[in-house]
């Protein structure tokens, strides 16, 4: 059954409460268009700005948001004086991990990418965390780093299963990467 979201759980409800407005701007990635929008935000005098990322990844914050509150979402940076909120990867890779050995699989591999992203780093953490406390060793050759899309998906399905000695569930990164492992 859906829940009826109540205006009070909407974030701009919550803030028109405190006489104030939550404006959302979307760069889509574009570094001149992310520029735009901060040097619009700081002409409009913000009150502080919530500076997020679409994966969980390393920043550094535009020297252009000084003097402006800060807080990362998804984001973590090596300047000391912001505040982040950031996914535990390392139990999501536990918890997926589990998940496997929790429907009796004991040969898991792991379909994780090559981009150096705190995600993958905590994934892999986990998957072997998850695995050593069940008493099972990693098998490297099981694990497999690619492009996170469904191309690497496959790519590292078919390295994966295409060994003699194969696992019987895989661990993978994101959506993309499990379809393109379903596909191999």
């Amino acid at each position: 059954a859906l829940e009826r979201v109540l205006p009070a759980d909407r974030p701009q409800d919550a803030a028109a409460e405190h006489q104030s407005v939550v404006l959302a701007l979307d760069s889509t990635g574009d570094p001149q268009r992310e520029l735009l929008g901060i040097r619009t935000l700081v002409d409009h005098r913000v009150d502080g700005l919530v500076y997020a990322r679409m994966s969980h990844q390393s920043v550094t914050v535009p020297k252009e948001l000084g003097g402006i509150p800060v807080v990362l979402a998804n984001a973590s940076s090596a300047e000391l004086e912001y505040s982040s909120v950031v996914p535990d990867e390392q139990q999501i890779g536990v918890d997926a991990t589990v998940h496997l050995l929790g429907y009796g699989h004991l040969k898991i591999g792991f379909a994780t990418v090559t981009d150096d992203v705190p995600a993958a780093a905590g994934r892999e953490r986990g998957y072997r965390t998850a695995l050593e406390a069940a008493g099972i060793p990693v098998k490297e050759e099981w694990i497999s780093a690619k492009s996170g899309d469904a191309q690497g998906g496959r790519a590292a399905g078919r390295e994966i299963l295409g060994r003699k000695d194969r696992p019987t569930a895989i661990f993978c990164f994101n959506d993309e990467m499990a379809m393109g492992v379903y596909q191999a």
